[in-house]
């Protein structure tokens, strides 16, 4: 049932990652059962680990370090364990949940992975997580889980990531691509004893992604009539097949008869549909005066894969279906649609703008890769700006050519002092790639100093597993550089 999961991050034509990079999928939620309670999601991508042969079976092993923390930095849960996984021919991706009590509250959730076939393969990550007030006699609605697919379990059987019977597949990263054209979601509902005379309802909700302070627009809506008993599970199908890639609010509201919301509850997630997208382009009525009109067929290609950079991850599928089999008149439709909603004031001047950058990328970064803007420093450049500074190292002995690129600000993350890191270990011309950075959503390697020094490993801080740093000497300044240049 659990099938292998492409992340939806990078496509077949954005930048590669050289080696392991660990992609994990956290998903907190909260209940109550006499307290409240919490479950934690864990979903390790096949693909992002190591698989070594054990007795004769390949298998991967993941090390964990697991903690809550609440608003005063107290430890509310800690968990240490190792999660093995052996390949398939469907190479089913890691799964476990973690489940524990807890108080109601703010929280913070911190997770060390550690690929121990690969130990400089590590993953670390903070989010935040709140856990709903405790039911007290009052009516109220657990967190909804989002799943892909869902299997009754035969009597008598039993799973731990298994609820009331259904075995279910987590949606990986609130994701739902192109082959899910529908989804569920489970909810549990709880409700007083003495509401058993009474009548309620659950009403489910699908909108658009909220628009400055514009109420974000109701796509479908759904009720469904509650039994009359103070305890309920609840499975249910919400169709995406109508939905254009883009990001949306599944909303769960609890109703009286007279329709009055009780409680709510909101889960965000994706959704690409390169189909509905293009099928919009079409009803599109054609306008010689658009600019994008000016581009020839020759560019268009061209164009359009100069745009990965910045266009919406939802739209990455959409864009690549373009490319690979789109006709002219919708490439043009894309491009003109994407920049009338970007620059409604002056489109052709922004995408004039853009594209002249672009050129200058590829030129400047080109490589056996492809075009300049292709490869990992072309993509961040076009993705996140010009760098405020960039520091490039090609005479540390004990380290093949690095660049560190320095930005004040980053606009797409909203943070501040970000640094990129990027090592040439193949010794080609431009063929640099991303080893660490400190910007969300990008690659974060907490092993990244072992790596570019991996030719004095005598000098590691350390165990192999757990070792992140290297001894300092002159010939290793980088993480000098990193911190305080």
């Amino acid at each position: 049932m659990y099938y292998r999961i492409i992340f939806f991050l990078l496509t077949l034509f954005t930048i590669c990652d050289r080696g392991h990079a660990l992609n994990i999928d956290v998903n907190p939620y909260s209940f109550f059962a006499e307290k409240s309670y919490a479950e934690i999601h864990l979903r390790v991508e096949s693909e992002s680990v190591q698989f070594a042969t054990i007795n004769g079976v390949k298998q991967a092993s993941i090390e964990f370090v697991l903690m809550v923390k609440d608003a005063q930095e107290n430890i509310a849960y800690a968990d240490k364990f190792i999660l093995n996984g052996q390949i398939t021919s469907d190479n089913i991706d890691l799964i476990t949940v973690k489940r524990f009590y807890i108080n109601p509250g703010l929280y913070s959730i911190y997770l060390l992975a550690t690929d121990l076939n690969l130990p400089e393969n590590k993953l670390e990550l903070e989010t935040p997580f709140q856990v709903l007030q405790n039911w007290d006699g009052s009516r109220g609605l657990s967190d909804p889980i989002l799943v892909a697919d869902k299997i009754k379990l035969p009597e008598g059987q039993e799973s731990e990531t298994a609820r009331f019977g259904y075995l279910a597949e987590p949606l990986p990263y609130a994701y739902a691509d192109t082959i899910h054209h529908s989804i569920y979601f489970m909810q549990e509902v709880y409700l007083h004893p003495s509401d058993s005379l009474e009548t309620y309802f659950v009403n489910y909700t699908i909108s658009e992604k909220y628009k400055d302070n514009i109420n974000a627009k109701v796509l479908l809506s759904q009720y469904k009539k509650l039994d009359k008993r103070s305890f309920q599970f609840l499975i249910l199908p919400v169709s995406l097949k109508e939905l254009p890639s883009g990001q949306y609010h599944l909303t769960t509201h609890l109703l009286t008869k007279d329709k009055q919301i009780i409680t709510s509850r909101k889960h965000n997630f994706f959704k690409s549909n390169p189909l509905a997208d293009i099928a919009l382009l079409d009803i599109e009525t054609e306008d010689q005066k658009t600019f994008a009109n000016k581009i020839s067929d020759e560019e268009l290609d061209y164009v359009l894969k100069a745009h990965v950079p910045v266009v919406a991850n939802v739209q990455l599928p959409t864009l690549q279906t373009l490319i690979r089999s789109g006709s002219p008149s919708k490439k043009r439709k894309f491009v003109n649609q994407y920049w009338t909603l970007r620059s409604p004031a002056n489109p052709e001047t922004s995408f004039d703008q853009y594209m002249e950058v672009a050129k200058a990328v590829d030129k400047e970064y080109y490589s056996n890769v492809g075009f300049g803007f292709q490869t990992h420093r072309g993509y961040i450049f076009l993705k996140h700006g010009k760098p405020n500074n960039v520091l490039s190292i090609d005479n540390e002995p004990d380290s093949p050519p690095y660049e560190i690129w320095y930005y004040n600000k980053i606009m797409t993350t909203n943070q501040t002092n970000v640094r990129f890191l990027f090592w040439n270990e193949s010794l080609a011309h431009n063929d640099y790639w991303l080893l660490h950075s400190t910007c969300y959503g990008e690659r974060n390697n907490p092993a990244w100093e072992t790596q570019l020094y991996d030719s004095v490993p005598d000098d590691k801080i350390g165990n192999t597993v757990d070792g992140t740093e290297v001894k300092k000497g002159i010939n290793r300044q980088a993480k000098l550089y990193f911190n305080q240049f």
